[in-house]
């Protein structure tokens, strides 16, 4: 997945500096801003050139609110008018309004007031008869101080921004009830299927129904350059069905060793450290400790693939889930990415917003 725009989803454009992406399902809706930041025409340097909206990396704060202004200045937003989520890996999805304007951008974060979902073990359908959501999330309602990575509104002029450099963003978009959201989702977020909790909320704020719904998932790390652990891939399995788990994540073969880790022990190689954890344990010296290691249990995860399943599961209509054309690790040059540079990097941002 690399910058080729096969599917065409995307669109580059700038503005003065600035380089931007922008979904062409979402610039259907003359009612919306839709933007997802490149690293061009900001003020930050070295590992942050130049376009940075993070801090938890090392960036000088000034420099980063700089950036706010100019990429604001660039869409159409003010600052002030942004709402920037609290990004922790979590499921917690928030509702935030003009009340909230500025959190994360001119102003300290403050969640612990604001309604949403927390993160509890939960299952949702679609009833085919009513077409509405019924879910067991758990409700809460005394706000959130340990993260929040999805955010929804319906109030015009609330800019809700959510940063990445791997992650994946989630753009939600509600036409019949003019409702949006915007949640960044990473393999924890993709097992704990952020993405169908958010599309929950957004069913009980607003009415929206899954099936009105326009989907787009952002520019973020592609299958090919995503090496997970077993562990990883085990957590999917267990949150997706054999059908969809199959879709999303596959072993890489690896010194000849491409077993499953559903096969039987005496199924796998002798040297495999999949088979017995002793082995590499035992292991004569440090250097066949990582041979052994390396053998097998390593899978290539497909994380837009496994956010594309939840939005078909729960009932968005396939034709309306806008798929990424870019792979950040492919195009670091272009966007901030994690694994392309071993952590050195800052942080790209997504912004969506009812005019």
């Amino acid at each position: 997945m690399q910058k080729k725009n096969i599917s065409e989803s995307t669109m580059y454009k700038k503005i003065g500096k600035v380089g931007l992406i922008e979904y062409k399902g979402l610039n259907e809706f003359d009612w919306l801003v839709n933007a997802f930041s490149t690293r061009e025409g900001g003020v930050s340097e070295g590992q942050f050139a130049t376009m940075n909206f993070s801090v938890a990396m090392g960036d000088d704060p000034g420099k980063v609110a700089e950036n706010f202004r100019i990429f604001g200045n660039a869409i159409g937003v003010n600052p002030e008018d942004m709402v920037y989520a609290d990004q922790r890996h979590t499921d917690h999805v928030v509702v935030v309004g003009a009340e909230h304007k500025g959190m994360g951008v001119t102003r300290e974060r403050d969640f612990t007031h604001v309604i949403g979902y927390a993160g509890v073990s939960h299952h949702s359908k679609i009833d085919s008869k009513t077409e509405n959501v019924r879910t067991s999330l758990n409700r809460q309602d005394s706000g959130f101080d340990i993260g929040v990575d999805g955010l929804v509104t319906n109030e015009p002029g609330v800019c809700l921004v959510t940063s990445y450099a791997d992650c994946v963003p989630l753009y939600f978009v509600d036409p019949v009830h003019r409702a949006i959201g915007l949640t960044h989702s990473g393999w924890r977020g993709t097992v704990a299927k952020i993405g169908t909790r958010t599309i929950e909320l957004m069913h009980e704020k607003y009415g929206s129904e899954p099936k009105d719904m326009v989907c787009a998932i952002g520019p973020c790390i592609g299958k090919e350059c995503y090496e997970v652990s077993e562990d990883v891939a085990k957590a999917f399995e267990a949150a997706y069905t054999k059908e969809q788990y199959e879709r999303i994540c596959e072993a890489k073969e690896q010194q000849g060793c491409a077993h499953s880790f559903t096969d039987d022990e005496e199924k796998r190689p002798e040297n495999c450290v999949c088979r017995n954890e002793k082995n590499a344990a035992d292991a004569d010296n440090d250097a066949l400790q990582g041979s052994l290691r390396e053998t097998c249990g390593k899978y290539l995860l497909d994380l837009p693939q496994a956010n594309y399943e939840q939005f078909v599961e729960i009932g968005v209509t396939p034709e309306n889930i806008h798929k990424p054309d870019l792979c950040t690790a492919c195009n670091h040059e272009l966007l901030h990415s994690h694994r392309a540079t071993g952590g050195k990097r800052g942080g790209n941002c997504a912004f969506l917003m009812i005019k």
